[in-house]
């Protein structure tokens, strides 16, 4: 769970996934991107003003 918490941490704060991709030994970078890039809420609500600065409009 530390490992987890940690490089999750180090990614919102601009860690760049192939370095956590090679710090934690993974072969395949999808593996690394389905465990360590959850969205946090803040993500989540920066990704969806950026959508609907898009597409203006769009309920």
């Amino acid at each position: 769970m530390k490992t987890l918490l940690t490089f999750s941490a180090g990614y919102a704060n601009g860690v760049a996934l192939k370095d956590i991709q090679e710090w934690l030994g993974h072969s395949d970078i999808g593996t690394t991107s389905n465990i360590y890039t959850h969205l946090d809420y803040s993500s989540k609500v920066a990704s969806a003003q950026a959508i609907e600065g898009i597409l203006p409009g769009f309920d």
